[in-house]
């Protein structure tokens, strides 16, 4: 009778442990749902081409399951900076639609919108665009991918007094990555050696610049350094630009590489041939790895357009994304995922790439491009690059 009671406990408790082994396998398998917040809408709705073309690229590759789960990308609009928008969409990802990651964001006023919710959740974020710096500040769970305005500014403005561009005078969108472009080229061009002679700050949505202009042909500088967003307003400045002849007056424009993203340089046209621009990524950086992304990209989008830093971004975030969860074995911890993520290195369609352990932000390379025509297009020929170059934690304005 006791044996055959023994026999009975025994087979429950086999039974018992077999259907805790089922139910932790199926909730290994279960789909990792991972949220994707960008501007699919508006003035900045290009932004979610590059986002997805980059997404798609990437699963062309490597698929789209990773230790055994299959990964479903929550895409969500977050129709430009809206940061009230950006915390809402935020919030139902995490409450409704129970995602383990975030990744994405184009606009620091939404990373800063969202910063005590991913406290609060323990909800790693992986940034892709916020360029200002030192917004990771009381962000534990947060991890930039991309670059900071300061990062790209500081060693084209160390470069032109070496280079015959010794008297600069700056033009700025009025907000705080403009702010920040501002003061780092300022600090980092008189520095140099360089004559900082003055500025002009340009509301965001601004699209005359003629009366800047005229002042600025009028003070005859050497260079004129422009931080203008991504959009529309680039490409109003560059024809601006040109019909006021700046060239012909002898003021080189120079500036971050938001005036020149590759989607957009063919339909400027020509007037931003000539323009010297620093940034992290151009679509004919000569490697390997850079040939092969703009292929899958290419074919993700069905060639529409042409990959730039948003998609590069991108797809080193996918691939930091799928190491974390392999090294996880598929069972995400939040904690673990960040240490996973502080020291990270790969190389990718930019280059090689760090996460700054300290930080939290990216060491990456910065190239100094030039706008040209290669055939029928215009293409950012990179002409130097400049290794290893951490982004500063905070810039006072």
């Amino acid at each position: 009778m006791k044996a055959k009671r023994r026999a009975i406990i025994g087979a429950t408790l086999l039974a018992g442990a077999m259907m805790f082994g089922t139910s932790q396998a199926v909730r290994a398998a279960e789909p990792l749902k991972l949220g994707m917040i960008v501007s699919s809408s508006g003035p900045s709705a290009s932004n979610a081409i590059q986002f997805t073309g980059a997404v798609k690229a990437f699963m062309a590759k490597y698929g789209d399951t990773v230790a055994g789960r299959k990964i479903e990308i929550i895409q969500r609009d977050g129709m430009g900076p809206a940061p009230d928008v950006n915390l809402r969409l935020t919030q139902e990802l995490i409450s409704r639609q129970g995602v383990e990651m975030i990744f994405g964001f184009d606009y620091t006023p939404n990373v800063l919108a969202v910063k005590k919710i991913s406290t609060q959740a323990k909800m790693p974020i992986l940034i892709s665009n916020a360029a200002t710096s030192g917004i990771l500040h009381d962000a534990p769970y947060m991890v930039r991918f991309g670059l900071t305005t300061a990062q790209v500014t500081k060693p084209l403005a160390e470069w032109m007094p070496k280079n015959g561009l010794k008297n600069a005078y700056v033009l700025f969108a009025n907000y705080g990555p403009g702010l920040e472009a501002k003061a780092a080229f300022k600090d980092a061009f008189t520095a140099a050696g360089g004559n900082y002679m003055g500025e002009i700050p340009v509301p965001v949505s601004n699209p005359d610049f003629s009366g800047y202009l005229q002042r600025i042909k009028e003070a005859k500088p050497d260079a004129l350094f422009v931080f203008l967003p991504t959009g529309d307003q680039p490409g109003a400045f560059l024809k601006a630009a040109r019909d006021y002849d700046l060239a012909g007056a002898g003021i080189k424009i120079v500036g971050t590489g938001d005036i020149a993203s590759e989607d957009v340089i063919d339909s400027i046209g020509d007037s931003i041939l000539g323009v010297t621009t620093a940034f992290g990524y151009s679509d004919v950086h000569n490697s390997p790895e850079n040939t092969e992304f703009v292929e899958l990209f290419t074919k993700a989008t069905g060639g529409t357009t042409r990959p730039n830093f948003h998609a590069a971004t991108i797809w080193d975030i996918m691939g930091a994304i799928y190491k974390v969860v392999e090294a996880q074995n598929g069972k995400l911890d939040p904690e673990k995922t960040i240490e996973l993520l502080k020291g990270y290195k790969s190389t990718g369609a930019r280059g090689p790439i760090e996460i700054d352990s300290s930080t939290r932000d990216l060491t990456t390379t910065v190239y100094l491009r030039t706008a040209e025509k290669q055939g029928d297009r215009i293409v950012n020929r990179e002409f130097e690059a400049i290794p290893s170059v951490k982004s500063p934690a905070k810039v006072t304005h």
